[in-house]
């Protein structure tokens, strides 16, 4: 299997076919247990002059529109309106482009005075985990094994419906 893993998906792993174009039965969500971990909830915060540099195109963010999200609850795509128009965005792109942990998050617009213009609009993230959020959540199969979960209950948990078996060469 393409044994994909994460360091903590925020409560439950990813689909596979809702990051990337590939649908695999044994990468399909499931309950994780990373709730006791630094990286489960998150934020960060953006100036406004932060946003206008990330998006000179359409001249900052003035709003965002969450356009749909996963079945976990993940952003799946996003439209960005700025000052000189709009912009549409996978959240995947969107958490590259603004470097976040994960795609897991929700939005604030703020207020944030400024010594130029009276008021301007800055941009909090609040988010859940850390990484693509598929395969085996790293905190998830600390928190299994320190429950005494051994480790071929743990792999079966994150990879649905595999069979573990020695690894031979002719498997390459």
């Amino acid at each position: 299997i393409n044994a994909l893993f994460h360091s903590s998906s925020g409560g439950m792993t990813e689909n596979s076919q809702d990051v990337w174009k590939n649908k695999y039965p044994y990468l399909s969500s499931v309950k994780d247990f990373d709730k006791k971990n630094p990286k489960f909830r998150w934020q960060k915060k953006f100036s406004n002059k932060e946003l206008v540099n990330l998006f000179p195109k359409i001249g900052g963010i003035k709003n965002i529109e969450i356009l749909n999200i996963t079945d976990t609850g993940r952003v799946k795509n996003v439209k960005l309106y700025g000052a000189y128009g709009s912009d549409q965005m996978s959240g995947v792109e969107l958490r590259k482009k603004l470097g976040l942990n994960s795609n897991f998050v929700r939005f604030k617009l703020i207020e944030e005075q400024s010594t130029q213009f009276p008021i301007e609009k800055g941009l909090v993230v609040f988010g859940k985990g850390s990484g693509h959020g598929v395969g085996m959540s790293q905190w998830g199969a600390k928190y299994m094994a320190s429950r005494g979960q051994k480790a071929e209950r743990i792999l079966k948990h994150f990879y649905r419906g595999v069979q573990i078996k020695p690894f031979k060469k002719g498997y390459l």
